[in-house]
């Protein structure tokens, strides 16, 4: 049998849309956290220069307006296979990659893979998107009686795991890993 999971390295990965249709929307902003238990996690964020309105809805869930993604965004091409590149590697060598319903994030990243004509995670890994650890799953598994809403700010408060800043890339990846090992 091999290693247990929280004795390796893992990743995190979350990602910010324009909306929440992942067959329609844009990726605004992407961030990847490398996990390696021995030092401090490694994170890189991104920005996506969007080729879509960011609905207002979106923005004030986000922050982050069409205007501004356009100003410090870089090109969705570059940016999207970087992250997918980043994530296939974690896959193909084993590693978890964590995040809170990642299922919309991992979806939502092939359908603009696909759109921009770039191999999707499926093409890079020979299928073998996993392992995944998605901590909405896991909370859901562990404590599916418990009333209340289900949303990453609240299932955090819920476990006693701290959350940054709700709605950051970067900062949402970071506490779905720290559910991880809470859960």
């Amino acid at each position: 049998m091999g290693e247990h999971w929280t004795a390796m390295p893992f990743a995190a990965y979350d990602c910010e849309s324009t909306g929440v249709d992942v067959a329609a929307d844009r990726i605004v902003t992407a961030s990847m956290v490398r996990i390696n238990g021995a030092g401090k996690p490694v994170t890189e964020s991104y920005v996506i220069a969007v080729d879509v309105e960011i609905l207002e809805q979106a923005t004030a869930i986000h922050g982050w307006t069409t205007e501004k993604a356009r100003a410090q965004g870089k090109p969705a091409i570059e940016v999207l296979d970087i992250i997918a590149a980043d994530l296939a590697l974690a896959f193909t060598r084993g590693q978890p990659v964590c995040g809170y319903n990642i299922s919309y994030d991992l979806s939502i990243l092939e359908n603009e893979l696909r759109r921009h004509n770039l191999p999707t995670l499926t093409d890079r890994t020979g299928g073998n998107v996993r392992p995944v650890i998605d901590t909405f799953v896991l909370d859901k598994a562990t404590d599916r009686y418990r009333t209340g809403s289900r949303k990453l700010i609240d299932t955090c408060a819920h476990y006693g795991v701290r959350l940054d800043g709700a709605h950051d890339a970067a900062f949402d990846a970071i506490a779905a890993a720290r559910l991880a090992w809470v859960i």
